[in-house]
């Protein structure tokens, strides 16, 4: 394999408010002979506790708009896949199969689930919520996929002060007589564990009614509050964004 290109990143991955986390250690942007793109690089797990089901999310926009979303596994050196143990290094490879051109900028976000925390979702005070998950207006877009359904990409702010579970976008769809034709959802692998306050979070919201038939739509965001933001365990991870004509990028 030859690389045109080359980008290193030392990226920033703990969370918002500086809790231990699944710390990004690098990123690696490259184009392979076939001039895709894809991304490789490592994580460390931070945390005194397992990370179940690592997975890296890179998300790419092209003049401000979510254009591309994909999701990669990452490997720990004792259980593979499975879970990245207290203080191990894991690595991850996402091809993505587009071309550099086809997009402007990218993040890369860690995921995963922690084992045996007990997030007091069912206890939380509602009362000490302030804000509310919003979606980022300048980022949606609606394209087609490869069968010519109606496809969303965006990005969902975490505006409260608390740490966001069981997050769920249902956008209804309507034809020109304004009839209900169906919904598109955000399938679960692209939603995180948990959003702390602050970040950011790009979705693809999948459909099988066809983009000609559809003339508004309607947008509908749930989500469970957990715990407050601050002195707790937070996400892991934390979306952070780069720039492709960047060699560098450090938070």
């Amino acid at each position: 394999m030859w690389h045109l290109l080359t980008l290193l990143m030392a990226l920033s991955a703990t969370s918002a408010n500086a809790m231990e986390g699944l710390e990004l250690l690098n990123v690696e942007e490259t184009i392979d002979s076939a001039r895709l793109v894809r991304f490789t690089g490592t994580v460390q797990n931070t945390r005194n506790q397992s990370i179940l089901l690592p997975k890296i999310v890179v998300s790419l926009k092209k003049e401000g708009k979510v254009m591309g979303i994909f999701i990669g596994t990452i490997s720990g050196p004792t259980d593979g896949y499975y879970q990245l143990h207290p203080g191990e290094i894991g690595i991850f490879d996402v091809h993505t199969g587009v071309t550099r051109d086809q997009y402007d900028e990218f993040s890369v976000r860690s995921d995963g689930g922690l084992n045996g925390l007990d997030n007091g979702s069912n206890d939380f005070d509602r009362s000490l919520l302030t804000g509310d998950l919003t979606l980022v207006e300048d980022s949606f877009n609606l394209t087609a996929d490869w069968g010519e359904n109606a496809l969303f990409f965006g990005e969902l702010l975490n505006g409260t002060n608390a740490i966001l579970q069981a997050i769920n976008v249902r956008i209804s769809l309507f034809d020109a007589k304004d009839a209900f034709i169906g919904a598109a959802t955000i399938p679960r692998l692209y939603l995180p564990n948990e959003l702390s306050p602050g970040e950011v979070l790009s979705f693809q919201a999948t459909s099988d009614v066809p983009l000609s038939n559809v003339v508004r739509w309607e947008i509908s965001i749930e989500y469970a509050p957990a715990r407050l933001g601050h002195g707790d365990a937070t996400a892991v991870g934390d979306a952070t964004w780069g720039e492709v004509k960047h060699s560098q990028r450090l938070r």
